[in-house]
């Protein structure tokens, strides 16, 4: 692993650490985040695209469950407005479990590429589902915060604390 591979994990670490988090929600993050992934992504997989008519298959299918599992966890998270109008959101136990699926479900992509002798370089690939991924639950988020224009959260508080 190069050092810049180990920073960006860390960095992906701690946005999905973060999640769990009770904060208010912010545009600056929820465009930034996604953006710098996708940017990385497309950087190192450009130089190292899918080989061949199965790579390029295998990743499509790889960036539609990424982006799936993405806005699934936009709906796990909880979302309320505070007396001043502010949103805030945390993620949940389904957030979690989300997560947990969404490694899994990569980890045995890729066994099954190489069962399937897809031997594209994974170089990239990462940085940019995840970003996929991040882009569709902070969408998701932002449409249920109200952020577009549409509120759906789900419920108003005086204080950010969740009750429990």
């Amino acid at each position: 692993m190069t050092p810049i591979t180990i920073i960006i994990l860390a960095a992906i670490g701690l946005v999905v650490v973060r999640q769990f988090q009770a904060r208010e929600m912010r545009t600056g993050p929820l465009v930034a985040i996604p953006l710098l992934l996708i940017g990385l992504g497309i950087e190192a997989f450009a130089g190292r695209p899918p080989i061949g008519a199965l790579g390029i298959a295998l990743f499509a299918a790889n960036a539609a469950v990424s982006v799936g599992f993405g806005a699934w966890r936009g709906h796990s998270e909880r979302i309320w407005r505070t007396a001043n109008g502010a949103a805030w959101r945390q993620g949940t136990t389904a957030t979690a479990a989300l997560w947990a699926a969404s490694i899994a479900s990569r980890l045995i992509a890729v066994a099954v590429a190489r069962a399937l002798g897809d031997h594209s370089p994974a170089t990239g690939q990462l940085e940019l589902l995840l970003g996929l991924s991040f882009a569709a639950q902070h969408a998701v988020l932002a449409v249920r915060s109200g952020a577009t224009g549409e509120r759906r959260v789900d419920r108003i508080t005086a204080t950010p604390e969740l009750t429990v």
